[in-house]
């Protein structure tokens, strides 16, 4: 019986402390050290929520740089590579379609990123859009590319990773721009 009793302690003790004096330390640091990360890296347009830079979102627009296919439909919760070979006729259609309607242009905007959800694209992808952009908004490409290059990232640690941009904050910019 005493071992029970024993056992019983320790399964409260080891739930109170791993299941919820933990996390909320962990929550709790996170929120003082890294406020805005742990709290999902939000995008705001004044008081109004319109993304994060941590989750790709569907551009259709013309006037808006587009982001890498989604086969997650930039949907968070189904988040998932769409698991499908390199034998895939559907895969084989999906890139062949986007060819056609991209013609030349670089391989991330052809291809769907492994979660489906990524927010960034390569600053080739980027400068391939630069004219058709420029065209819709009325703007110089020059004027384009310069705003693209205040948005572009560079590498992680300045050496792992390509330089990218964030396709929301890029756009969110070119907002800005027309007012």
């Amino acid at each position: 019986m005493q071992i029970l009793l024993t056992s019983l302690r320790s399964f409260i003790l080891f739930t109170l402390l791993l299941g919820g004096v933990y996390p909320m330390l962990v929550t709790l640091l996170g929120s003082v050290l890294s406020p805005i990360r742990s709290h999902g890296s939000l995008i705001k347009k004044g008081t109004d929520v319109i993304g994060s830079e941590l989750i790709g979102q569907r551009f259709t627009q013309d006037r808006y740089f587009w982001g890498r296919p989604s086969t997650a439909d930039y949907v968070p919760l189904s988040s998932a590579a769409s698991q499908r070979s390199v034998t895939d006729q559907k895969l084989k259609n999906d890139y062949k379609e986007r060819s056609l309607k991209l013609p030349g242009s670089p391989t991330d905007l052809l291809w769907a990123s492994g979660s489906g959800l990524d927010p960034h694209i390569s600053l080739a992808a980027a400068r391939y859009q630069i004219p058709r952009v420029a065209r819709s908004r009325n703007f110089s490409p020059e004027a384009i590319d310069k705003i693209l290059r205040e948005a572009s990232e560079d590498r992680f640690l300045g050496f792992m990773g390509q330089p990218r941009v964030n396709v929301l904050e890029l756009n969110f910019l070119l907002d800005k721009q027309e007012k």
